[in-house]
């Protein structure tokens, strides 16, 4: 009888070790293909990787082969700009050249790879850059407005011109390209003061304008604190670092504005009047606000017969606009332009690299100089997440 007992007891004890094992075999194997799967997905998003990583290299190098066909672009319009005129005070540049239309996408060798490429007349754009010259005119600038001696004892009234010896009358003209950008940013229903710390992040200085300027004393005092450029931006979207500017700012401007590189004064960047959109060419009314939709005419007959001078430009923009054209317009419009970006996006299988490079004609050379690309996915036309300076020039 005691005999059976231990039998029943041992058969258990055996029967529940196989259990304990069986279940152990089958906690193994579901380790096993666990660990099975993540080494599959690891080794999977790998392969992913090295595609990824082949491919963006490879847009990057049809990206600037696309580039270097801009140039090219540009180089030749320069050859037959010179060829059409004997003086560079002649030469014109309009989108119904060669660079406006570069035809559909291409496809770059068997890779398989599409590129397209269009060309865009950054002069068709205000300069940020441009404030540079500040808030106030200076002293020549007014010396030039002022009426010559003659001009003064004729003027019909016998009164005598005091305006050059009233200097609170001076200081408050406003700088030439400050009031441009007043006329934008009220045309586009934003604060016209936004323009004092555009310039403050421009200049030189560390003297805040008015009490909407901002320069170190501000902005190291943020949460997060950092200094002032004190220098020219080199893309649009770096105002998102100035005082009262958000991206939903930035995307009202960022059709109307450019950043083009300005040494000086001397150097400020002309818009130029034969590829600026109307909404642009608007703002260059005395008569603020001027409406763009009165110079649609203009751009129409523009489009098909490019102004060859600025004075036919004011004859025709004059006879939709009444009054004048703002003060020191000569030396801030043009009929041909020297900074061109050039967009690039190479489309290749499942993905999109773009590539937007900043040139220059530079007429003496006769050539085009590759000054800053940008690098992004996709194929916006504006924007980027990387900039890397060209180290060919």
């Amino acid at each position: 009888m005691v005999r059976d007992q231990n039998t029943c007891v041992e058969l258990r004890f055996k029967s529940h070790q196989r259990g304990v094992a069986l279940i152990s075999i089958l906690l193994i194997l579901a380790v096993l293909a666990t660990l099975a799967i993540y080494t599959a997905e690891d080794q999977s998003l790998a392969i992913r990787r090295v595609e990824n990583i082949g491919l963006a290299e490879q847009g990057y190098q049809v990206n600037l082969s696309g580039e270097q066909w801009v140039v090219k672009v540009l180089e030749k319009d320069m050859s037959d700009d010179q060829l059409n005129s004997n003086e560079a005070s002649s030469i014109i540049d309009h989108r119904g050249e060669i660079w406006g239309n570069l035809g559909p996408p291409v496809e770059v060798g068997d890779t398989g790879t599409l590129l397209l490429m269009t060309i865009d007349d950054l002069q068709g754009r205000l300069n940020i850059n441009n404030l540079v010259e500040g808030k106030q005119r200076d002293r020549n600038q007014r010396n030039q407005e002022q009426p010559s001696p003659d001009q003064s004892n004729n003027s019909g009234d016998g009164e005598e011109n005091n305006t050059e010896n009233d200097p609170d009358e001076e200081e408050e003209e406003p700088a030439y390209w400050y009031q441009i950008f007043q006329n934008l940013l009220v045309s586009l229903e934003l604060n016209p003061e936004l323009v004092d710390p555009m310039i403050d992040w421009v200049d030189n200085d560390e003297n805040p304008i008015g009490t909407t300027g901002a320069e170190d004393f501000f902005y190291t005092g943020l949460e997060t604190p950092y200094r002032s450029a004190n220098r020219g931006v080199a893309s649009v979207s770096e105002i998102v670092n100035i005082r009262d500017f958000n991206r939903q700012t930035i995307a009202a401007l960022l059709p109307w504005v450019s950043a083009l590189p300005v040494a000086n004064n001397e150097s400020l960047v002309p818009v130029n009047v034969n590829t600026a959109s109307a909404q642009v060419l608007a703002l260059f009314s005395a008569d603020q606000p001027a409406d763009p939709t009165m110079l649609e005419p203009l751009i129409l007959r523009r489009n098909s017969v490019p102004f060859q001078s600025l004075d036919e430009f004011r004859e025709q923009f004059l006879a939709l606009i009444p009054g004048d054209l703002v003060p020191g317009y000569e030396n801030m419009l043009s009929v041909n332009s020297s900074f061109y970006a050039g967009h690039s996006c190479a489309e290749s299988g499942r993905v999109k690299f773009s590539m937007i490079s900043l040139m220059q004609k530079l007429t003496p050379e006769n050539n085009v100089k590759v000054l800053q690309r940008e690098r992004f996915f996709g194929c916006p036309a504006f924007g980027a997440t990387e900039t890397e300076n060209s180290e060919s020039g």
